[in-house]
């Protein structure tokens, strides 16, 4: 779905304390992901010096969001959760999923995303991971998938 499609699909509204929300949970979610590789070492250095400062004021700018934020931050208006998370069936694999939810279920459609997993030590595959989304039930489901 295209950003223009989204945007007409969208039965309400967004109201202005939620799209808040939506902004900072997507903004954290940002900040603790996995950190860009810089193509070689001269990059590095920019790269790790560009990235530190635009965390440090994305921090900021969260600071001033969550102390703008009134009621319950983790919830929108109509009592929906911000975002999810959910470990990776079977479970004990030590794999979590994350979503933040859009404020408005029919700005956003069912998704399924994957990826495979890092090798073991021995360049043996670990396999995959599945993540579902179903946004007008709030359901993420993340199941693990062996290759053997």
């Amino acid at each position: 779905m295209t950003h223009q499609e989204c945007t007409n699909a969208t039965s309400r509204p967004v109201r202005a304390d939620d799209a808040l929300r939506y902004a900072a949970a997507k903004l954290r979610a940002l900040l603790d992901g996995e950190p860009c590789q810089p193509d070689d070492e001269a990059d590095e250095w920019m790269a790790v010096e560009s990235g530190a400062a635009a965390a440090q004021t994305a921090r900021a700018v969260l600071a001033v969001l969550d102390q703008a934020l009134t009621g319950d931050p983790t919830r929108y208006s109509d009592g929906r959760l911000v975002e999810s998370t959910a470990d990776c069936v079977p479970a004990g694999s030590g794999i979590t999923a994350h979503h933040v939810w859009h404020p408005d279920p029919a700005g956003e459609e069912p998704a399924s995303s994957g990826a495979a997993l890092p090798d073991d030590p021995d360049g043996q595959s670990l396999g995959f991971f599945e993540v579902l989304t179903e946004p007008a039930t709030q359901q993420l489901r993340a199941y693990l998938i062996r290759p053997w």
